[in-house]
Protein backbone atom coordinates (compact mmCIF):
# COMPACT_ATOMS: atom_id res chain seq x y z
CA UNK A 1 0.00 0.00 0.00
CA UNK A 2 2.89 2.44 0.45
CA UNK A 3 4.29 1.80 -2.85
CA UNK A 4 2.32 3.64 -6.16
CA UNK A 5 2.84 0.74 -8.53
CA UNK A 6 0.50 -1.75 -5.90
CA UNK A 7 -2.79 -2.58 -6.75
CA UNK A 8 -4.98 -5.02 -4.88
CA UNK A 9 -5.53 -8.07 -6.91
CA UNK A 10 -9.20 -9.35 -6.46
CA UNK A 11 -11.65 -12.97 -7.35
CA UNK A 12 -15.42 -11.51 -9.05
CA UNK A 13 -18.17 -13.93 -7.71
CA UNK A 14 -20.37 -14.28 -10.69
CA UNK A 15 -22.91 -15.22 -8.83
CA UNK A 16 -23.33 -11.93 -6.82
CA UNK A 17 -20.80 -9.27 -8.39
CA UNK A 18 -18.92 -9.35 -5.21
CA UNK A 19 -15.54 -9.03 -5.21
CA UNK A 20 -12.45 -10.83 -2.45
CA UNK A 21 -9.24 -9.12 -2.34
CA UNK A 22 -6.15 -11.86 -2.81
CA UNK A 23 -3.52 -11.62 -0.24
CA UNK A 24 -0.50 -11.09 -2.52
CA UNK A 25 2.09 -13.62 -0.86
CA UNK A 26 5.35 -11.77 -2.83
CA UNK A 27 4.15 -8.68 -0.41
CA UNK A 28 4.44 -10.63 2.44
CA UNK A 29 8.47 -10.66 4.65
CA UNK A 30 10.98 -12.61 3.15
CA UNK A 31 13.29 -14.79 5.05
CA UNK A 32 16.63 -14.54 4.54
CA UNK A 33 16.18 -12.11 1.92
CA UNK A 34 14.05 -15.31 -0.19
CA UNK A 35 10.76 -16.11 -0.67
CA UNK A 36 9.72 -17.73 2.83
CA UNK A 37 9.14 -21.04 2.21
CA UNK A 38 6.15 -21.40 4.97
CA UNK A 39 3.72 -19.30 2.80
CA UNK A 40 3.34 -22.62 0.75
CA UNK A 41 0.79 -24.00 3.17
CA UNK A 42 -1.70 -21.64 1.44
CA UNK A 43 -1.08 -23.45 -1.37
CA UNK A 44 -1.41 -26.88 0.41
CA UNK A 45 -4.55 -25.94 2.29
CA UNK A 46 -6.61 -24.18 0.01
CA UNK A 47 -9.65 -26.24 -2.00
CA UNK A 48 -8.54 -24.54 -5.45
CA UNK A 49 -5.34 -23.78 -7.09
CA UNK A 50 -4.93 -22.25 -10.51
CA UNK A 51 -1.99 -21.70 -12.71
CA UNK A 52 -1.66 -19.12 -15.47
CA UNK A 53 0.92 -19.59 -17.38
CA UNK A 54 1.17 -16.55 -19.10
CA UNK A 55 0.86 -14.29 -16.12
CA UNK A 56 3.15 -16.66 -14.23
CA UNK A 57 1.10 -17.19 -11.66
CA UNK A 58 -0.46 -19.35 -8.55
CA UNK A 59 -4.09 -18.54 -7.60
CA UNK A 60 -4.87 -20.86 -4.45
CA UNK A 61 -9.24 -20.33 -3.16
CA UNK A 62 -10.23 -21.63 -0.09
CA UNK A 63 -14.13 -22.74 -0.91
CA UNK A 64 -15.79 -19.84 0.77
CA UNK A 65 -14.32 -16.60 -0.72
CA UNK A 66 -15.10 -14.48 2.07
CA UNK A 67 -12.19 -16.14 3.82
CA UNK A 68 -8.97 -14.83 4.62
CA UNK A 69 -6.96 -17.49 3.03
CA UNK A 70 -7.08 -16.32 -0.94
CA UNK A 71 -3.91 -15.95 -1.93
CA UNK A 72 -1.83 -14.83 -5.31
CA UNK A 73 2.05 -15.74 -5.86
CA UNK A 74 3.90 -14.53 -8.82
CA UNK A 75 7.04 -16.75 -10.17
CA UNK A 76 9.17 -13.86 -10.19
CA UNK A 77 8.82 -14.15 -6.34
CA UNK A 78 11.24 -17.46 -6.48
CA UNK A 79 13.85 -14.78 -7.77
CA UNK A 80 16.68 -16.88 -9.89
CA UNK A 81 15.36 -20.06 -9.35
CA UNK A 82 12.92 -19.47 -12.15
CA UNK A 83 15.49 -18.33 -15.40
CA UNK A 84 15.11 -20.96 -17.72
CA UNK A 85 11.90 -21.96 -17.41
CA UNK A 86 9.23 -21.36 -19.99
CA UNK A 87 6.18 -19.50 -18.75
CA UNK A 88 4.20 -21.54 -15.83
CA UNK A 89 6.85 -24.57 -15.85
CA UNK A 90 8.11 -23.87 -12.77
CA UNK A 91 4.96 -23.25 -10.87
CA UNK A 92 3.99 -26.80 -12.08
CA UNK A 93 6.50 -28.27 -10.76
CA UNK A 94 6.27 -26.47 -7.18
CA UNK A 95 2.70 -27.59 -6.65
CA UNK A 96 3.45 -31.05 -8.14
CA UNK A 97 6.67 -31.18 -5.82
CA UNK A 98 4.01 -30.07 -2.95
CA UNK A 99 1.41 -32.47 -4.13
CA UNK A 100 -1.03 -30.15 -4.87
CA UNK A 101 -3.71 -30.34 -7.50
CA UNK A 102 -4.04 -27.24 -9.79
CA UNK A 103 -6.16 -26.02 -12.59
CA UNK A 104 -4.44 -24.39 -15.63
CA UNK A 105 -6.42 -20.92 -16.42
CA UNK A 106 -4.58 -19.55 -18.87
CA UNK A 107 -7.59 -19.77 -22.19
CA UNK A 108 -4.80 -18.08 -24.53
CA UNK A 109 -2.54 -21.60 -24.62
CA UNK A 110 -3.51 -23.91 -27.83
CA UNK A 111 -4.30 -27.16 -26.47
CA UNK A 112 -7.10 -25.06 -24.15
CA UNK A 113 -10.47 -27.04 -23.68
CA UNK A 114 -12.43 -25.61 -21.09
CA UNK A 115 -16.02 -26.70 -20.86
CA UNK A 116 -19.06 -24.43 -19.58
CA UNK A 117 -20.30 -25.41 -16.36
CA UNK A 118 -22.84 -27.44 -17.31
CA UNK A 119 -21.08 -29.35 -20.37
CA UNK A 120 -23.49 -26.88 -23.07
CA UNK A 121 -20.51 -24.84 -24.52
CA UNK A 122 -16.49 -25.78 -25.18
CA UNK A 123 -13.68 -22.87 -24.85
CA UNK A 124 -11.06 -23.87 -27.23
CA UNK A 125 -8.31 -21.46 -28.65
CA UNK A 126 -10.13 -20.51 -31.76
CA UNK A 127 -13.14 -19.78 -30.20
CA UNK A 128 -16.71 -21.29 -28.69
CA UNK A 129 -18.10 -24.62 -29.94
CA UNK A 130 -21.62 -26.80 -28.95
CA UNK A 131 -19.85 -28.80 -26.14
CA UNK A 132 -23.06 -31.73 -26.66
CA UNK A 133 -21.96 -31.90 -31.04
CA UNK A 134 -18.60 -30.96 -30.70
CA UNK A 135 -17.27 -34.68 -31.63
CA UNK A 136 -19.96 -35.05 -34.59
CA UNK A 137 -20.21 -31.41 -36.17
CA UNK A 138 -16.86 -29.15 -34.83
CA UNK A 139 -19.87 -25.98 -34.32
CA UNK A 140 -18.23 -23.19 -33.67
CA UNK A 141 -20.89 -21.11 -31.75
CA UNK A 142 -18.56 -18.10 -31.84
CA UNK A 143 -15.10 -16.94 -32.84
CA UNK A 144 -12.92 -13.70 -32.03
CA UNK A 145 -12.91 -13.47 -28.87
CA UNK A 146 -10.48 -15.43 -27.10
CA UNK A 147 -7.84 -13.57 -26.32
CA UNK A 148 -9.80 -11.27 -24.10
CA UNK A 149 -11.82 -15.04 -22.65
CA UNK A 150 -11.95 -14.68 -19.00
CA UNK A 151 -14.47 -17.64 -17.62
CA UNK A 152 -17.76 -18.70 -18.20
CA UNK A 153 -20.67 -16.94 -16.44
CA UNK A 154 -22.46 -19.29 -13.91
CA UNK A 155 -25.09 -20.69 -15.89
CA UNK A 156 -24.31 -20.75 -19.77
CA UNK A 157 -25.86 -17.63 -20.44
CA UNK A 158 -22.33 -16.08 -21.31
CA UNK A 159 -18.75 -15.61 -21.13
CA UNK A 160 -16.76 -13.20 -19.17
CA UNK A 161 -14.23 -11.01 -20.81
CA UNK A 162 -11.37 -8.42 -20.69
CA UNK A 163 -8.70 -6.62 -22.48
CA UNK A 164 -5.34 -5.85 -21.34
CA UNK A 165 -4.73 -2.75 -19.02
CA UNK A 166 -2.65 0.25 -19.54
CA UNK A 167 -0.60 2.69 -17.26
CA UNK A 168 -1.86 5.92 -16.86
CA UNK A 169 1.67 7.83 -16.70
CA UNK A 170 5.39 6.76 -18.18
CA UNK A 171 7.99 8.30 -16.61
CA UNK A 172 10.89 7.95 -18.96
CA UNK A 173 13.66 6.06 -17.20
CA UNK A 174 11.86 5.54 -14.22
CA UNK A 175 8.89 3.80 -13.83
CA UNK A 176 5.08 3.28 -15.11
CA UNK A 177 2.30 4.25 -12.48
CA UNK A 178 -1.33 4.27 -11.79
CA UNK A 179 -2.12 0.43 -13.46
CA UNK A 180 -5.72 1.20 -14.86
CA UNK A 181 -6.87 -2.36 -15.47
CA UNK A 182 -9.84 -2.72 -18.85
CA UNK A 183 -13.45 -3.21 -17.36
CA UNK A 184 -14.48 -6.83 -17.11
CA UNK A 185 -17.44 -7.47 -19.71
CA UNK A 186 -20.67 -9.90 -19.72
CA UNK A 187 -20.94 -11.03 -23.27
CA UNK A 188 -23.83 -13.28 -23.68
CA UNK A 189 -24.12 -16.02 -26.15
CA UNK A 190 -26.00 -16.20 -28.98
CA UNK A 191 -29.74 -18.11 -28.69
CA UNK A 192 -29.23 -19.81 -31.86
CA UNK A 193 -25.85 -21.53 -33.73
CA UNK A 194 -24.40 -19.80 -36.19
CA UNK A 195 -26.86 -22.52 -38.65
CA UNK A 196 -30.22 -21.25 -37.43
CA UNK A 197 -30.95 -24.24 -35.21
CA UNK A 198 -31.66 -24.16 -31.66
CA UNK A 199 -28.50 -23.93 -29.42
CA UNK A 200 -28.89 -26.99 -27.15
Amino acid sequence: PNNPDYRPHYILDLTDSKRYELLNLSRLPTKDGKFDTKYYEYFQSADKVFIHHRKNVVIALSSSLSEDTNVIFFQSSLGTRSEGYKNGELLEQLLKDLSVNYEIIDFSLYDTYIPSPTNKYIARFDGIYDGIYIVETNQQVMDGIFNYFKSWYYDDSAVIVQGGGDYLFTFPGISTVYYIPSPVLKLNLPSETPTGTPAP
